[in-house]
């Protein structure tokens, strides 16, 4: 079960091309685990404001997760997505880090 629950937010601002798009995704995120293996998830609105020629709104939602296993030593690895709906695409990352002590 989750450890910790919050709330989250965001804010992004780009200027692709012509025009301006700012960013606000907002969810809430659970997080738990043992001393080995962490996890987390987060459910969120995702507010995009694109301006231009004209000027939308769009309101999708999306979902990010994570796990991370840690050894004895330290040394971890971190695996992750995200997805938003309205995009075709998911967003995987991956890393290898060390835990001080």
């Amino acid at each position: 079960l989750a450890e910790n629950i919050g709330i989250q937010g965001g804010i992004e601002w780009k200027s692709p091309d012509a025009g301006t798009q700012l960013n606000l995704p907002i969810g809430i995120s659970f997080s738990g685990g043992s001393e080995s293996v962490r996890y987390s998830v987060m459910p969120r609105v995702q507010f995009t404001r694109t301006s231009g020629t004209t000027t939308t709104t769009e309101t999708d939602f999306g979902a990010s997760a994570g796990i991370a296993f840690v050894t004895e030593g330290g040394v971890g690895l971190g695996l992750s997505g995200d997805w938003v709906s309205g995009t075709s695409s998911i967003l995987v990352g991956a890393a290898v880090y060390y835990q001080l002590p």
